[in-house]
C-alpha cells in the first residue's frame, strides 16, 4: 500500500488542491511482478482529484475506504513518506520503505519533523522512483531483509 502524508501545500485555489501521486504508477506496472497489486490511499481532499481507472486491477484507489487498519492487514509492504501510518503499521512487522522525494523541502519549508527523520524511521529512505521499484521487489520477495536488521528492531 501506498499511503503518502497531506501535503496542505499543494493547493490550487481555495479548497481545490493538486491531486499528484509521485509514485511512478507506470513505472510500478512496468517493472513489478504481474501479481503486484498496488492500494494507493490518499488524504481525503484530493481523492476524488485522482483518476486511476486507467491502470486495470493492479493499480487501487482504496482512499475512500474508511477503516485503513482493514487495509493494513491485506497488505504486505506499507510504502509511505512522514505519515504517521507507519507507526500503527509498524506493529504487523512487515517491510517499510520510505519514499521522501522531497525530504529537504518538507523538513525545511512544509511541516518538519517531532523526530530525527532518518534515524527513526524503520525502513528504508529513498528519494526517487529509480530507488524504489527493486526494494519494492525486495520487500515483496525478502521481507525478513526489511524487519531484521538494527534499524527496525532499534525502532520497537
Amino acid at each position: 500500500m501506498y499511503a503518502p502524508t497531506w501535503r496542505d501545500n499543494d493547493f490550487v485555489r481555495a479548497d481545490h488542491f493538486r491531486a499528484e501521486l509521485h509514485l511512478d504508477v507506470n513505472q510500478f506496472i512496468r517493472e513489478t511482478p504481474d501479481n503486484t497489486i498496488i492500494l494507493i490511499r490518499t488524504h481525503y481532499m484530493i481523492a476524488n482529484n485522482l483518476d486511476l481507472s486507467g491502470y486495470g486491477k493492479r493499480v487501487i484507489n482504496v482512499s475512500d475506504y474508511e477503516d485503513i487498519s482493514d487495509l493494513y492487514l491485506i497488505s504486505d509492504l506499507l510504502i509511505t513518506d512522514y505519515s504517521s501510518v507507519f507507526f500503527d503499521y509498524a506493529i504487523l512487522k512487515r517491510p517499510m520503505i520510505f519514499y521522501a522525494y522531497d525530504l529537504a523541502a518538507y523538513a525545511d519549508d512544509i511541516r518538519g519533523f517531532y523526530v530525527d527523520y532518518e534515524s527513526t524511521v524503520p525502513g528504508p529512505i529513498v528519494g526517487n522512483n529509480d530507488e524504489l521499484m527493486p526494494l519494492i521487489n525486495e520487500a515483496i520477495t525478502e521481507p525478513a531483509r526489511f524487519i531484521d536488521n538494527e534499524k527496525y528492531h532499534r525502532f520497537f
